[in-house]
């Protein structure tokens, strides 16, 4: 096959977004024409600059599309403490009645006290009902906000070059899957839920050294000199997962959460378990996305984050111990906010706007956490899914 032009790339690149037919036939329709307009930018430079800045408005028409779907043109209305419902046929009477920034509005949308009809308030509104996760999506939300508001009030003239509006044209198309449910295919920011395999994972015999694989392949996995010198686990993890990061030691050090199904044990005594067990072992799909981190500080000393589960296994209480929850989408996030957080120069509750991560629990005893993992971690909603 003879190698791509350019124009071809970029033609494929754009043929590969392709939205559900479940999303409402005029937010497809001004998708393809945004799509058709980024491909004019082989013949017209300038409409690659056109397409990026109009992939901000095709998102915000979904956003509205999305916003009377999700109530059914039937808007639940706060005026002055009274639940009613009013129904609108269209966005423009949503602005009409929500719209605004007066200091004496007087009906609200219930569950959403600040919405007033902006992009900025769409983007918050469809995180709050949870179409829209991750922690440095969220920052991202931040940023297209800010983009776009650059994009269309700057006095200079701005010519933009194919990757860019490449990006922009597949964030809005990942944005608008997820609107309706989707997790999109191939993803960047929205992976959705990815399976876990049992895997074999050798440790040693030097220190930091580690082998791993599928526990499907040939042999166990292992070919290896040194496998009697090993210590050998089983664990349920992401093929994709760089499992020699991963430690039995309770805390959390890979981008994907692992959990052990067996080990340690020998080479002999792992070739014996998965003669015996193998058919046995589970596979699942997870979230690896706003992932909840548990990180004790005893002093001025800080831990490595721990999962719910290995908290749970923790035996040793010291009084002195304080905990913080944080939510992230991997444990670096987890501990740079936290140092931070313990610093004071990053909030220790609610969102933070410098780094991807949200505190959940302030410092705290460790029955507060206990609480927290019994009581209110099953409870948090998870991202909407078709």
């Amino acid at each position: 096959m003879p190698p791509q032009t350019s124009a071809e790339i970029l033609r494929a690149s754009m043929d590969a977004l392709v939205l559900p037919d479940r999303i409402p036939a005029d937010v497809r329709s001004q998708f393809d024409r945004l799509k058709m307009l980024f491909c004019d930018g082989l013949f017209t430079y300038e409409s690659f600059t056109f397409a990026d800045r109009d992939s901000y408005r095709v998102l915000e028409v979904a956003l509205k599309v999305r916003f009377l779907e999700h109530y059914d043109r039937q808007l639940p209305i706060t005026c002055e403490g009274v639940v009613e419902t009013r129904a609108v046929s269209s966005f423009r009477e949503v602005h009409e009645r929500l719209g605004g920034r007066r200091a004496d509005r007087t009906l609200i949308l219930t569950g959403h006290p600040t919405f007033d009809g902006s992009l900025a308030a769409l983007l918050r509104w469809a995180r709050a009902e949870h179409y829209l996760y991750g922690q440095r999506n969220r920052l991202r939300e931040g940023a297209t906000l800010s983009l776009r508001n650059d994009l269309q009030h700057t006095e200079h003239n701005v010519l933009l070059m194919p990757p860019d509006a490449q990006r922009s044209v597949h964030h809005t198309f990942e944005m608008i899957c997820r609107l309706w449910g989707y997790d999109p295919v191939p993803p960047m920011t929205y992976p959705g839920l990815v399976k876990r395999v049992p895997c074999v994972v050798g440790l040693g015999p030097l220190e930091g050294e580690a082998i791993w694989c599928s526990l499907d392949h040939p042999q166990a996995g292992v070919k290896d000199a040194e496998a009697d010198k090993r210590t050998w686990y089983v664990v349920l993890g992401y093929d994709d997962e760089r499992l020699g990061y991963w430690r039995p030691i309770g805390v959390e050090l890979t981008t994907t959460p692992i959990k052990r199904l067996w080990g340690p044990g020998s080479w002999d005594e792992l070739r014996a378990e998965v003669d015996h067990s193998a058919p046995r072992w589970p596979t699942d799909a997870v979230d690896i996305l706003d992932r909840l981190f548990y990180i004790r500080v005893q002093g001025d000393q800080i831990e490595l984050p721990r999962s719910a589960e290995s908290v749970r296994s923790l035996r040793d209480r010291d009084p002195s111990e304080r905990w913080l929850v944080v939510r992230a989408d991997g444990p670096g996030d987890a501990m740079s906010h936290a140092r931070d957080a313990l610093a004071r120069t990053h909030p220790r509750h609610g969102p933070c706007h410098k780094c991807p991560a949200e505190s959940m629990v302030p410092l705290a005893r460790r029955d507060t956490i206990d609480r927290f993992i019994r009581d209110v971690a099953p409870t948090l909603p998870p991202p909407r899914r078709i």
